[in-house]
């Protein structure tokens, strides 16, 4: 049952996004430091192919130290039900600050890397963002750290 799940979970994320960003340090968050692509990933048909991977990449780099993954998939349940092995769950809403009088802002560059070092990403890693749905939720998160790093980033 639990490959099963796994193999559903790859099967639904046809294509997920990546990023390798440096949380947890505001040099690097600043964009002092350059983020290192995925070398496997080459999905065609995208405006940045750089920053998809397909499952295949996803299968080879399960063990990978150096990769994170983190499900946004709505609701713990989901999450819970089934998810890429080694993945950590988030909600989207930890990207929003909820200190903000408009709804839905996203969080602060402190916040950010304090839900980054909780999560166990290093200034190194690789992140691959994915969820349940249209990548909806992984392309807001992606979003959100592209906002706090350097122009040269994804």
């Amino acid at each position: 049952m639990k490959n099963r799940l796994f193999l559903v979970s790859i099967l639904v994320l046809s294509f997920i996004l990546v990023i390798t960003t440096a949380c947890g340090s505001p040099a690097i968050l600043a964009g002092q430091a350059t983020p290192t692509q995925a070398s496997n990933a080459n999905p065609t048909g995208y405006a940045k192919p750089d920053v998809l991977v397909d499952t295949a990449w996803v299968k080879a780099h399960l063990q990978d130290a150096k990769v994170r993954f983190i499900d946004l998939s709505g609701k713990p349940d989901t999450y819970a039900a089934g998810h890429i092995p080694g993945a950590v769950y988030t909600s989207l809403n930890d990207y929003v600050n909820p200190n903000d009088s408009i709804k839905g802002q996203i969080m602060t560059r402190d916040a950010l890397s304090a839900l980054m070092s909780k999560q166990g990403v290093n200034n190194s890693d690789t992140i691959v963002f994915y969820d349940d749905g249209r990548n909806l939720s992984a392309s807001r998160a992606y979003w959100v750290l592209k906002y706090y790093s350097h122009s040269s980033f994804g």
